[in-house]
């Protein structure tokens, strides 16, 4: 679903998605050509699963928003926890096909559960649920209501009060983005009569339809990054760094840290006081010799790696 979405949002060109596609179709898996813009080393695409967080980004007027598309499958609970762990909100994608719902979301058996408290321990509070794969049960509206209302339960039992629905198809497209009011009128009246609510861009963005398709994602893309409330920073507060992944990439003498910084500050430079860490919890001291963030901020919120000395 994340990878339609990011095709539709221009992320990826569709020379790109063509190539995706042919490659899909020649491994037997047509149906995770988009799956496969995110999921792009050989052992995800040959299981058909994925494996680790995928992460990218967008800019607006005013932020850059990151984007971080989890494992869903058991054996990679500890990689969701990482990447949760450096989230602001959560997009909770559960499928809506006959019998895969209740795989999911039973006792013992998925991961729908495991996943929801996860991110709640975590400190995220607003969800959103895309209800997937509406195609493969014909859009009933019976099936969404069911789905919605246990999961709404159960939601409200981990004190998750801010939460919203909706119904779309990853694989088809249908109600991931805002089209004209004429456009999306036709398909959805067709496909889901019951429905007459926003997109799920709309839904994050709350923003109204333009009668032009192109300029209604841009302003539904910005709107939602634009209005997507800032978690108050803890600047001042010292220095706290979750570590996400360590690796040592080809040429680069110091292994790189990727993360998130929690509260606090951290610079570059052998001189600087905020450049010194101490590592838990072996209590090692390190210095950071350089950062490459996906912001041009340093503070608390932003997702980064440092290239460190002394690990």
């Amino acid at each position: 679903m994340m990878g339609h979405l990011l095709y539709l949002l221009g992320n990826v060109s569709s020379k790109q998605l063509s190539k995706f596609q042919w490659e899909a179709q020649k491994m037997g898996k047509a149906s995770f050509a988009y799956a496969w813009i995110l999921d792009q080393t050989s052992e995800e695409r040959s299981r058909g699963v994925t494996m680790d967080i995928a992460q990218t980004a967008f800019e607006t007027r005013t932020k850059r928003i990151a984007l971080l598309d989890a494992p869903g499958h058991r054996d990679f609970v500890p990689r969701v926890i990482g990447g949760a762990s450096q989230a602001d909100a959560a997009l909770l994608v559960v499928n809506a096909s006959n019998g895969e719902f209740e795989t999911g979301f039973d006792v013992g058996l998925g991961q729908t559960r495991e996943h929801a408290c996860l991110v709640r321990l975590l400190g995220v509070n607003g969800i959103i649920v895309a209800v997937n794969k509406m195609d493969t049960v014909s859009w009933s509206q019976t099936r969404y209501d069911e789905i919605r209302q246990r999961l709404a339960n159960f939601l409200k039992s981990l004190n998750l009060t801010e939460v919203v629905y909706c119904p779309v198809s990853g694989l088809t497209g249908d109600n991931l983005v805002p089209k004209s009011k004429a456009e999306r009128g036709s398909k959805m009246m067709e496909l889901a009569p019951w429905y007459n609510g926003p997109s799920l861009l709309e839904i994050i963005g709350n923003n109204n339809s333009s009668t032009n398709y192109f300029a209604c994602l841009l302003l539904a893309l910005f709107s939602f990054a634009d209005k997507l409330p800032v978690p108050e920073r803890q600047v001042d507060a010292p220095l706290r760094f979750v570590v996400s992944d360590l690796f040592k990439p080809v040429g680069l003498g110091q292994p790189v840290v990727a993360g998130r910084v929690i509260s606090g500050a951290l610079s570059a430079g052998v001189n600087l006081p905020t450049s010194r860490v101490i590592c838990q919890p072996s209590g090692n001291h390190a210095i950071i010799k350089s950062i490459r963030s996906m912001c041009t901020s340093n503070a608390s919120g932003p997702n980064n790696g440092n290239n460190i000395e002394g690990v």
